[in-house]
């Protein structure tokens, strides 16, 4: 496994590219090869929102021990920014539940075309997904992260927008070196031609 060597900054967002069942279903239904993102809160230390426990602070080598996660890209907003306004807003979202249902809405937002949803429930933080936390954490500190994208809420954030964005440098990828037959399930023999 190649090491971590970037130092992280505060409000650094990162973005991951995840080889699981679920992440290769976020990535499917975002058509994009990214599946999670978080925010740093210092040179190890991140939050996020977690499927299953919510917006919480965790480590990077949480992420680089798991050899599910096969790609990691660290962002950084541009100049002018406010660091401290937005690990402010990172810390105040800890221990908000996760928003389920959200990914369903952009699944039908994103891969059926469905653009005439009725987006208003997801204009409030009292459940967010991944993405929406890095969003949020940059409007926070000074950042238009909706305009490029034509949204009006962060709770259509995904994470290939966060890769993506123009108010965020990209300063680290790092890639580990996979066996894809050790991450992969083996494809099924094509059926025989009659």
């Amino acid at each position: 496994m190649p090491p971590f060597t970037f130092e992280l900054q505060p409000a650094d967002c990162l973005v991951f590219s995840h080889s699981n069942w679920l992440g290769k279903a976020i990535q499917h239904a975002t058509h994009s090869e990214w599946s999670h993102a978080a925010v740093a809160l210092g040179p190890r230390h991140l939050i996020e929102a977690h499927d299953l426990e919510g917006v919480r602070q965790t480590e990077i080598d949480e992420y680089l021990a798991d050899p599910t996660y096969t790609r990691i890209l660290v962002c950084r907003p541009t100049p002018p920014f406010d660091v401290d306004k937005a690990v402010a807003k990172a810390l105040s979202l800890d221990g908000r539940p996760y928003a389920v249902a959200d990914l369903v809405r952009i699944y039908l937002y994103e891969h059926c075309g469905l653009h005439g949803l009725d987006c208003e429930q997801l204009d409030g933080e009292k459940f967010l997904i991944c993405s929406e936390v890095c969003c949020r954490v940059c409007i926070a500190g000074g950042k238009d992260m909706l305009s490029q994208w034509k949204l009006h809420t962060p709770g259509l954030f995904i994470p290939a927008m966060v890769a993506g964005s123009r108010e965020l440098a990209w300063k680290y990828d790092w890639k580990r070196e996979v066996s894809h037959a050790t991450v992969f399930a083996p494809a099924a023999p094509a059926p025989a031609a009659l």
